[in-house]
């Protein structure tokens, strides 16, 4: 298995902090709202003093809590989140600590202040434990370690799981169990850089002036604290766009006081074709209502997406907002001792979460921040495969609705791949072997596979149900191995 590791250690300087969302930032910060230090030795009284956070483990053992208010932040729409914390002062040696999240449904002393929180009160601690928090009720996010550390030297966390879960608006962290005692900076230190921030990276878009936009996509906007509703414009020509209003909409309002902070069309866009969008903020209530929205503008390319892989996630499947990736994607995976009768496994079968793995790849990638991992064992079966079904995409089974006439696929093979299997693909049941060289299935660099529709023999485009990559034995002996999968999509490509 391949290891990621996103925590970063660095030095950060910081020249202003945003803490509101704004309607087309892609970028929000957000400071912390409480921070505060709780004390086994004074269980039941409140331990803050200073500008620091404490840690330890040890028969004066120290956890330290920080929490966060969203306010109006979309977190359907987060593509990732990150919690950067800064030492209070320096520390020598090698370093660790713990970083986890109390639980959304975990409602205990929510109202916390930093004058209020006691070790027999915070949020999801177990009191009898100087390192350990409760299970039930906190989720282990990283453990991030250190030599030598400086005062101001900060650590980024990937939190996008814990807020992912999130129903309330209120996120909070705990730092515990520590290698030695450590001190942080609390949410209210003289050093502003300092003070613990969320970073929140949305899937907004598409970005002004992006080109090669998937004909399908959608528009996608961050929450303002101020808007209780959208105004959405959508056009071809700049100035209709610029100056249509409710009174005189120009043919580009395409929705009126809708509440989501998401837009979708309802039939494919043009290829190759310049689109602007405007969207106006409302607020019935407010006398300054509606705020006029910046043009942005976008064009598109020749395809549709059918997958990108930029959906899915690591969140449990019990828990709202869930989508990982074998839970739309059928592979031959099975529970040993099991025979499978494919030898195919979709997404890392055991990521570790602590140390920055997830579900999907999110080093080795074409476009975007993801791609699918596609793990193949030929050796006891002959072929492995993987299916995903057009039901679950956007495109749908209706290929003949579109001008479509090749289908498009990047697939990456891991240098260490054998090259003795050959790659397809099947839509439904028709087959279309790779005809490129055997070696680029591990050649280690993406590479474009290019199919026209035509080659598949017998298909009815007005009924495409499944989209399949496999690899089978080129000989008597099979091999295993992974290929990384990116940017699926049907074109219009003009001979």
């Amino acid at each position: 298995m391949i290891r990621k590791l996103v925590l970063s250690i660095c030095i950060f300087m910081m020249v202003s902090i945003i803490a509101t969302p704004a309607a087309f930032a892609n970028t929000i910060i957000i400071i912390a709202d409480q921070s505060s230090r709780t004390k086994i030795q004074t269980p039941d009284d409140n331990a803050t003093s200073g500008d620091k956070l404490t840690v330890r483990r040890d028969p004066k053992a120290q956890k330290s809590w920080i929490k966060f208010l969203l306010g109006n932040v979309n977190v359907g729409s987060l593509e990732t989140a990150t919690l950067t914390i800064a030492l209070h002062d320096p520390k020598t040696g090698d370093n660790y600590f713990d970083v986890s999240y109390v639980n959304d449904d975990c409602n205990d002393n929510i109202d916390w202040t930093e004058t209020s929180i006691t070790w027999n009160n915070a949020p999801g601690n177990n009191t009898a434990d100087v390192a350990a928090l409760d299970p039930s009720k906190t989720t282990l996010l990283a453990t991030p370690t250190f030599t030598n550390g400086v005062s101001g030297e900060s650590f980024t966390i990937d939190v996008l799981k814990a807020l992912k879960t999130d129903t309330d608006g209120i996120i909070q962290f705990v730092i515990h169990n520590s290698s030695l005692a450590l001190n942080f900076a609390t949410h209210d230190h003289p050093e502003e850089a300092w003070r613990p921030f969320l970073t929140l990276e949305a899937g907004l878009g598409p970005t002004d002036a992006a080109v090669e936009i998937s004909r399908n996509s959608d528009l996608r906007w961050l929450a303002e604290d101020r808007a209780a509703a959208y105004d959405v414009y959508f056009g071809v020509d700049f100035n209709d766009v610029n100056e249509a209003t409710r009174e005189n909409p120009l043919s580009v309002l395409v929705s009126e006081n809708q509440e989501e902070s998401t837009y979708s069309f309802p039939e494919d866009l043009e290829p190759n074709q310049t689109y602007y969008w405007r969207i106006d903020d409302i607020n019935e209530a407010d006398p300054n209502s509606p705020w006029k929205g910046d043009i942005w503008r976008f064009t598109t390319g020749d395809h549709v997406t059918i997958d990108d892989f930029e959906a899915y996630n690591d969140i449990n499947e019990d828990e709202e907002g869930s989508n990982r990736i074998y839970n739309t994607w059928s592979d031959g995976y099975v529970v040993p001792p099991a025979v499978p009768t494919n030898g195919s496994t979709i997404g890392y079968p055991d990521p570790d979460f602590a140390n920055g793995e997830h579900f999907v790849e999110t080093v080795i990638v074409y476009g975007g921040s993801q791609s699918g991992p596609f793990l193949y064992n030929n050796t006891t079966v002959s072929y492995s495969e993987v299916t995903l079904p057009m039901s679950a995409t956007a495109l749908g089974s209706n290929w003949a609705q579109g001008d479509f006439n090749v289908l498009t696929l990047w697939f990456y093979g891991d240098p260490n791949n054998p090259a003795t299997e050959s790659l397809y693909v099947k839509l439904n049941s028709s087959k279309v072997a790779y005809s490129g060289e055997a070696v680029d299935l591990s050649a280690g660099q993406w590479v474009q596979w290019d199919i026209n529709l035509s080659d598949f023999a017998g298909l009815n485009l007005a009924s495409v149900t499944k989209f399949t990559v496999g690899t089978e034995r080129a000989g008597a002996t099979g091999s295993e191995g992974i290929l990384f999968l990116d940017n699926i999509r049907v074109r219009s490509v003009v001979e």
